[in-house]
């Protein structure tokens, strides 16, 4: 059955099992905790003593996996991470700010609460990933409108209004 994933992150064990438009998005995580509870000011290896909480088995896990953290948490989806975070059961939440605001309705968490770590913890870009079951045609008939869209500055208003309008009420503080 052919399908489509929007905001797929590109990985070397995912390249040849699907067709690539993109980058859609730049995304970069960070750390998240409350603002009443903050952990201070700490740099990023000070943050690996700290208990923190990914979705099970997604990229934000390996990353926190690759760069050292081991007080990690794993829960079934980063909302319920959010909710640990709510009720103090872990002090760092890791998340994009893409992600954010829908992870904390979710969640039932209202964004000033938080506040992001000012360090990031990783770079990713976003892609549309097509089953290669998917004709060329149709990948270049969304590949050109994608370029209609970027050639005028419209994609990166998109980009600001519906993904990242929310996600500046959260509090950052710098690390």
């Amino acid at each position: 059955m052919p399908y489509a994933l929007f905001n797929a992150g590109r990985k070397p064990q995912r390249e040849d099992n699907m067709k690539w438009l993109g980058p859609l998005t730049n995304e970069i995580l960070h750390f998240y905790e409350l603002t009443s509870v903050p952990t201070g000011d700490k740099t990023r290896n000070e943050a690996k003593g700290f208990s923190i909480c990914t979705g099970i088995g997604g990229y934000k896990d390996d990353v926190a996996t690759q760069n050292g953290f081991q007080w990690i948490n794993h829960n079934i989806n980063d909302s319920a991470c959010f909710k640990m975070l709510g009720v103090q059961r872990v002090k760092l939440v890791v998340a994009s700010e893409f992600d954010l605001t829908g992870l904390l309705k979710k969640a039932s968490v209202s964004p000033n609460l938080v506040q992001k770590l000012y360090f990031p913890l990783h770079h990713i870009q976003g892609y549309i990933a097509f089953t290669n079951n998917i004709p060329d045609r149709v990948i270049q008939q969304w590949r050109s409108v994608l370029d209609q869209l970027k050639a005028p500055g419209r994609y990166d208003e998109l980009v600001r209004e519906y993904l990242h309008s929310e996600s500046k009420k959260v509090k950052q503080t710098n690390l």
